[in-house]
């Protein structure tokens, strides 16, 4: 059976572009918090996911716009936009707001300065935004080294296995010089051990 995609799930009128929304007072808490969605790109093949997300990169990125205009003002103490293919949808937030109307308005005046062209974009933080968006993008995936590492951690340290354990499938004898920890101690040597190995392999 085939898993439908999560934007899929959305009501008719979420797909269609009605708004709607809720508004909770809190006497006990001092700041505001806004989180906001609406339909957008809903599949990783789009050929402008790369574009936008780069766009929000460059937006939200330390001393990017809404750093030194909506935190820098004092408007918010913290901001995000995140685009999520799957769900097919847009999601802009405000962290610990002190002036929520005055935020949204300024970002909202932010995104169409740059959409209009009256806000020129600077060379220097677009490489920087691209830059940060291959990063992102590379390191959630596991190298080989990275996953091995993990797994004998977790078989020495959390599961305190012996250096002389076979692996049930292959029966094959783990190498002596991935093996030392053992039962009854070891642990601080493994660490200091495993460091090094990790530093020699980030060499």
């Amino acid at each position: 059976m085939r898993v439908r995609e999560t934007h899929l799930l959305l009501s008719e009128g979420m797909r269609g572009g009605k708004t709607s929304g809720r508004i909770c007072g809190v006497s006990s808490v001092e700041s505001g918090f806004l989180y906001q969605c609406t339909p957008c790109i809903s599949s990783f093949d789009d050929k402008d996911l790369a574009p936008v997300m780069v766009f929000i990169e460059y937006l939200i990125c330390l001393e990017g716009p809404f750093w030194k205009q909506i935190r820098g003002q004092g408007l918010s103490y913290s901001y995000g936009i995140t685009v999520r293919p799957d769900e097919g949808l847009l999601y802009f937030s405000l962290f610990k707001s002190t002036n929520v109307p005055a935020a949204y308005s300024k970002a909202e005046d932010i995104v169409k300065g740059y959409i209009s062209g009256s806000t020129p974009l600077e060379q220097v933080m677009l490489d920087t935004a691209v830059s940060t968006c291959v990063y992102n993008v590379v390191s959630r995936e596991s190298t080989p080294g990275l996953t091995a590492g993990q797994k004998r951690f977790i078989s020495c340290v959390v599961s305190c296995v012996k250096r002389e354990y076979r692996h049930a499938r292959g029966n094959a004898k783990l190498p002596a010089n991935l093996s030392v920890c053992s039962c009854d101690g070891g642990k601080a040597a493994w660490a200091r051990r495993a460091r090094v190995k990790a530093e020699s392999f980030a060499e």
